[in-house]
This record gives structure tokens, sequence and C-alpha cells, in this order.
């Protein structure tokens, strides 16, 4: 008021803007800088809680289910390991491979629950009465949907496959004993030498039905047989790292010219291995994205055949971190209409087509491993789906 003295600021007041308050108005002036608005930050706030706990709730029932399932192992005589180290190496690592396996649908469900209680509340109502475009609401679930899915891409090729590796070691010992046999077995040594097997047991390192063929290049440039040999049965000696071929028959060809060799044994030394052999679609959640481009080249260059499900897991690991930004816009899009069947109404929608999410990839997945199907194809047909999906929602939803 006119006439009164000006006050001066206390000691106290001066130091107010290093205190709590000062930090909160710093910390909005940063969000404010990066275009997030309060609104933004109440979404994405709510988003997160919302999904983070929906997240723990369910990896606690999936150990709960997994630890009954596995009651009769570890009550096994044979079980020799201690909780902590089941803890450790099973179970700290079983968090991440299951969580990525849930964390598209959770994320989705999440969406659901949380926009619909606020669409039931008449809050989105109120947002977009004060003019804002449903788009503009539609942005902090688009930053939100990113992130995670960037998340979800790093996880996928990288964190969850390191975490495998304990994890499926672990089970290896405890769970699921030795390796497979490997059955009808043709591989490619390099662009001369090939190599045929009819079964491999790893538990004894010994196979049956063995052939080696080597070519070789002629004046004309044709390629042409030059050595053949075939064995009744070979053993792999780890020890010597050496390979004993029994009852076998080695062909040497030269023109016109042919000798052979009979015999019942003899050793030698080869390039190839007993994990050579395998290709087992077990072991491809253990590679991360550099591993899992080094084994398919690998493995092409030898012309091993089956890597179908190599090729799907590595497309598919890339096609969840989009489905999960695509779910979050189908999801928000879903539920920010309000209905008189309220939250169950869109939770039950949200669960159909979560439903129906899991069958296309499970079609889709399969017309790649066992058809003609283009892997990154097959992976992305449910994005594909589902994000004409989205922007149909999106063109009904309420302005």
């Amino acid at each position: 008021m006119p006439g009164m003295p000006k006050s001066t600021p206390t000691d106290s007041q001066r130091a107010a803007p290093v205190s709590g308050g000062g930090l909160r108005r710093t910390w909005d002036a940063v969000l404010l800088r990066l275009g997030l608005t309060k609104l933004d930050r109440y979404i994405i706030v709510k988003f997160l809680v919302t999904f983070f706990f929906v997240f723990w709730v369910i990896m606690s029932i999936a150990i709960v289910i997994d630890v009954s399932e596995k009651m009769e192992d570890f009550l096994d005589e044979d079980y020799t390991a201690t909780t902590l180290e089941t803890i450790r190496n099973y179970y700290v690592p079983f968090i991440p491979w299951m969580g990525a396996i849930l964390t598209p649908l959770l994320i989705f469900l999440s969406v659901i629950f949380f926009t619909s209680r606020m669409a039931f509340n008449t809050e989105i109502v109120a947002m977009l009465s004060s003019g804002i475009s449903f788009r503009r609401f539609l942005r902090p679930y688009l930053l939100t949907g990113l992130l995670l899915g960037g998340g979800m891409w790093y996880a996928n090729h990288y964190l969850v496959p390191d975490s495998n590796k304990t994890r499926l070691a672990f089970d290896a010992q405890f769970f699921r004993g030795t390796r497979h046999y490997g059955d009808n077995i043709y591989m490619r040594m390099d662009s001369l030498n090939f190599v045929t097997l009819g079964r491999f047991k790893y538990k004894r390192n010994e196979g049956v039905n063995f052939a080696l063929e080597r070519f070789r290049e002629n004046a004309s440039g044709q390629r042409e047989l030059a050595y053949k040999l075939t064995a009744r049965r070979i053993y792999w000696e780890p020890d010597s790292l050496t390979w004993r071929f029994g009852d076998y028959t080695a062909w040497y060809l030269d023109g016109l010219e042919e000798r052979y060799i009979q015999g019942k044994e003899f050793d030698t030394v080869m390039t190839l291995r007993p994990d050579d052999f395998e290709v087992d679609a077990w072991y491809k959640d253990q590679y991360d994205r550099t591993e899992m481009r080094e084994f398919l080249r690998k493995e092409r260059a030898q012309g091993s055949g089956n890597l179908e499900a190599y090729e799907v897991e590595s497309e598919r690991r890339t096609a969840t971190a989009i489905a999960i930004v695509i779910l979050t816009i189908m999801g928000a899009t879903i539920a920010s209409r309000k209905l008189r069947g309220g939250i169950g109404l869109h939770l039950a929608f949200g669960v159909g087509l979560s439903a129906l999410y899991i069958v296309f990839l499970q079609f889709s997945s399969t017309f790649s491993i066992k058809g003609s199907l283009d892997p990154v194809i097959g992976a992305n047909i449910p994005n594909l789906v589902f994000l004409g999906i989205a922007l149909l929602l999106i063109h009904k939803a309420p302005k």
C-alpha cells in the first residue's frame, strides 16, 4: 500500500531458493524447457507407477507358480544348490526373462486401467473441454511409450540374453539335464568341405553315420569330388581334442583314378567340435544382438539349416519394442472414452485384444519358422495389424 515501507527479505527468505521449493521450481523449469507441462507429468507419473506396480505383482505370481512347478526338483536328494544359489542364479535372471515376455501386454493393460479411471472420474472430459486436442492429450503416452520401448529394445537385445546365460546354465544343470540328441545334421565347414551326420549323442560324445566330402575346383572352375570319408561311428576325445572314426571307408578321387581304404579305427584332428553340430532353438535366448549376428553369419557360411527360429527371435526382439509404442497409443485411445461398463468393460476389451495379439504373433512366427514367410514380416505382422487398429481408433476418438 502507498506510504508503507518496503519489506526487506530476511536471511531465511534469501536462502529459500536453495530449499526444496526452489529445487522443485528449477526442476519444473527444466521440464518446461523440454516441453513437458503439468498435464504431461501427471499422466507420465500415473503411467509409470501403474505399470511398475502391475509388473511386480505379476512377477511375484509368476515366481510363485514356477516354484510350485519345480517343488519336486527342489526336494530331490540330487538337488545340491542352496537357496541363495537358486535365488541368485535362477530367480534373479528369471525376472528379466519373464518380464521381457509379458511387458508389452502389461503396459497395454496398465494404460487401459489408469486411463479408464481418469475417464470414469471425468478428468479426460475436463482436459478436452479446456481446449486440448486429443492428439495433444496422447503426447505424454507417446513419450512414455517411446521411453519404455527403448528400454525394451535394450533389454531384449542385451540385458535379457546376458542374464539368460546364468539362468539357462543353472536350468541345464538342475532341471533340464543333458543336451538333446542331434539328428540329421548337415553342415558346410567351408566352400569345399561338407559334413553329414545321422545322429550325435552329446552325453556320450558319439555319433553314427558320419560322412565328410571334400571338393576341389578343376581347370574349368567347376567343383568335383576329391575325397570322401564315411564312418559308421565317430567318437570325440575331449582330452586330446581328436576324433576317432570306427568302421570307416576313405575314397581318394583324382580324375579317372580312384582308391579307397577301409579300416576298423583311426584318430585324426579336425576343426569340428560337438558344439558345431548343435543348432538348438533353446540356446537362442542366450545370444545378445552381436552374438546372434555372428552366430547366424557362421551357421549360414557352414550351410547349416533350421536357423529360422533364430532369425525370428532376432527380429521379434525389435518388433516387441515397437509393439510397446503401438499398444500404448491404442490402450490410451480405447480407455479414454467413458462407458457405462466403466473400468471392467475397458479391461475386458483390453484382455481380448491382448489375446488377439498373441494369436497373430504365434501364427506369423509359425509361418516364418515352418514356412517361407520372411522373419521380418512374420515378427511384425501383429504390429502392422494393431497399428491399423490404433489409427482407426484415433480417427474415431472424441475430439
